[in-house]
């Protein structure tokens, strides 16, 4: 990575530029990886959920709930969409996310991803 950031200063790349050469590189390297391996996994770049924006979401996408001082937004981890705290308080381990269970609405929580 140093050397990345090295090449991006003499280069005149901007920071995000060489980021985003880092993040390439890395998927490049894992998707050779995992060509090579003899158990081929079937999603080997598990890819983030874009976040909904919360200005966007008035309501629960659930439950329809409206959301108040009290009753906060939340984003499912899997997914990305909004939902109130009783709609989203179970946790499941997202392979984009991690290994640590985490947030996950109720309609992801009943699928096998």
């Amino acid at each position: 990575v140093s050397v990345l950031y090295w090449r991006g200063a003499v280069g005149g790349m901007t920071h995000n530029q060489v980021l985003m050469a880092v993040v390439r590189k890395r998927t490049m390297d894992t998707r050779v990886a995992i060509r090579r391996s003899p158990l081929a996994v079937v999603d080997p770049c598990p890819r983030l959920a874009t976040w909904e924006r919360d200005c966007n979401v008035a309501r629960c996408r659930n439950c329809e709930a409206e959301f108040t001082l009290l009753k906060r937004r939340h984003h499912c981890r899997s997914c990305g969409l909004i939902y109130c705290g009783d709609c989203s308080k179970e946790r499941k381990v997202v392979r984009a996310v991690g290994r640590e269970p985490c947030r996950v609405c109720v309609l992801c929580m009943d699928s096998p991803l």
